[in-house]
């Protein structure tokens, strides 16, 4: 559907975006993701023809076009028609939601009277579609931004920050909409966030960063590349050196487990952080037993890098009896973007450990490192893609 090669653009002597490749197929969801500042805006803008590319090539439906705010490819065979939200809105708060899209249905050619109507459904904006837009929520003003670019019966819908400034229950829905829009509407969505957790539930991922591509696959390729497992064990009391002896016998590569007194400082020379290298964070030695990264022991507590659950399962079994409770923590797409730039997508270096935003094996310990805004409707659409 779109495919672009070797983009580049310059703001006097500072390059927003270096050499980006993408393809956009059609009917999937894809992602561009990374933190503010990373060029994904200036990306979108190159693609939607507002930002003159300094270099490279875009293609739309296979016919070449170097796009301006004059030129874009209505009009050429095979073309998809794009539907675009920004980050800023572009609709007038005095006037209604359904006046704003009356007014915007009359710009296009061939758009039928009942269009208004049918977007707003679309968007499940019917409850509040003759309330001012200047009166509404975040999440409301949002649905009828999406419904506003959805009249001209796009095939590609392109979505800036869509989720920016949203909380946590009004990301799951716009994602659970944007999904079923996709699926009914036959849609192509390209959309970029900062919020790294929402790239689950794109099949296609570009991670950038500072004007570069650093990696591109679906997220779950990516997590399974560059990340491991983190196995979070709190022992019976008194079991300490128990479990200090059996983890020693079953590291790998590693001289012992890091001990840390209750007071929390470190234990020794093997003291290293949480310990996500590049090596142990893409798998390690492929074994099942403790990768080379260091196990930290903090008063009952225990973690340890352990390269898929098929290993969390076995330390589990060996160490069963001396086991009060356990958390399984799959890697994250801020441990991918941790692992490839050094920092994690908030700015905090590798030193500093990994916040973790993604899916958790747990037992009765809850966890506070998913981030329920997409996890509800990533594992439902993964599970989906699974069996697919």
């Amino acid at each position: 559907m779109v495919r672009a090669r070797h983009l580049s653009k310059w703001y006097g002597t500072h390059e927003a975006v270096h050499d980006v490749s993408l393809d956009i197929a059609p009917g999937a969801l894809t992602a561009v993701i990374g933190p503010n500042g990373a060029g994904k805006s200036t990306t979108i803008g190159m693609l939607t023809g507002v930002v003159r590319p300094d270099g490279g090539v875009i293609e739309y439906g296979g016919t070449r076009a170097q796009p301006t705010p004059r030129a874009l490819p209505r009009s050429r065979a095979g073309a998809p028609r794009l539907g675009v939200v920004f980050q800023g809105s572009v609709l007038d708060g005095p006037l209604t939601v359904r006046e704003n899209l009356s007014i915007r249905a009359r710009l296009y050619d061939g758009v039928p009277g009942g269009r208004v109507d049918e977007v707003i459904a679309l968007v499940d904006a019917t409850d509040f579609a003759d309330q001012r837009y200047g009166s509404l929520s975040g999440g409301q003003r949002r649905r009828v931004d999406i419904a506003r670019a959805l009249i001209s019966h796009p095939t590609l819908l392109i979505l800036d920050e869509p989720t920016t400034g949203l909380d946590i229950a009004t990301r799951r829905s716009l994602w659970t909409m944007l999904d079923g829009l996709r699926r009914r509407e036959n849609l192509s969505i390209l959309l970029t966030t900062h919020y790294l957790e929402e790239a689950n539930i794109a099949q296609q991922v570009y991670l950038i960063d500072h004007g570069r591509i650093h990696a591109q696959g679906s997220a779950r390729d990516l997590i399974a590349r560059y990340t491991q497992y983190t196995l979070e064990i709190t022992f019976e009391p008194n079991r300490r050196s128990d479990i200090e002896s059996m983890v020693r016998g079953r590291v790998k590569h590693a001289p012992g487990a890091v001990r840390r007194g209750d007071d929390g400082r470190g234990g020794g020379p093997d003291d290293a952080g949480d310990g996500r290298g590049d090596e142990g964070a893409r798998g390690g030695d492929g074994g099942h037993g403790v990768s080379g990264n260091p196990v930290v022991i903090d008063g009952d507590r225990m973690h340890l890098s352990v390269p898929d659950a098929d290993a969390c399962i076995e330390l589990l079994m060996v160490m069963r009896p001396y086991v009060r409770d356990f958390r399984c923590l799959r890697g994250t797409m801020n441990d991918v973007f941790l692992t490839l730039t050094g920092r994690d997508a908030h700015g905090a270096s590798a030193s500093a450990g990994s916040a973790c935003d993604g899916a958790t094996l747990t037992s009765t310990v809850p966890t506070a490192r998913t981030d329920p805004a997409a996890a509800a409707v990533a594992d439902s659409i993964i599970t989906e893609g699974s069996r697919s």
